[in-house]
């Protein structure tokens, strides 16, 4: 197994074993630098191994592994925007409760935050070709997608940094929600 494919299981684990991923569906990918997409898709189980991970072309051709329809999504994402090298679509549990009570994160963003540009999209986009065409004018940037059907979809020029990135994320969601429990 070489250094990428480690960092890729690693930070599946490190999702899987807190609270980033509450359903068991998270997928994350990574562009390698031969234009091949390396991903674990839908996994929520924290002992991922070699044998979880799926190689595809930028074709669609499958190199390896079992790929599932979420794969094209990202596949999509990474044909159109060059600046994307990594993907996270995960459902972390406060941001999810946040998005399910129709909380307006960017409204509760405090000054300096990264997050000051994060999109919520109401309706859930239908089929690929809607979601690319709902995040096409704020993806060029790397926002934040969210939706209470979809999930959250964070993209990066790293895979570190888009899993840090998460992890800030559903940090400020937490903070959001316990303000709101006490009222501050």
């Amino acid at each position: 197994m070489n250094k990428v494919e480690e960092e890729l299981l690693a930070a599946v684990r490190a999702i899987n074993t807190s609270m980033l991923a509450s359903d068991g569906h998270t997928t994350i990918s990574i562009k390698l630098e031969n234009g091949n997409i390396l991903a674990v898709v839908g996994k929520k189980d924290p002992f991922v191994t070699e044998e979880d991970l799926l190689e595809i072309e930028p074709s669609g051709e499958v190199l390896r592994g079992n790929p599932e329809e979420e794969i094209l999504v990202h596949l999509d994402i990474y044909r159109h925007w060059d600046n994307v090298k990594a993907l996270i679509h995960s459902y972390p549990i406060s941001l999810v409760n946040l998005a399910l009570g129709r909380v307006p994160m960017a409204e509760n963003v405090e000054p300096g935050m990264l997050f000051q540009d994060l999109q919520i999209i109401a309706a859930p986009p239908l089929d690929r070709k809607q979601l690319i065409e709902q995040i096409k004018d704020i993806f060029d940037v790397g926002v934040a997608l969210v939706t209470t059907d979809f999930g959250l979809l964070l993209a990066g020029e790293s895979l570190w940094e888009v899993f840090f990135r998460l992890q800030q994320l559903e940090e400020l969601a937490e903070r959001i929600t316990f303000k709101s429990i006490v009222g501050h």
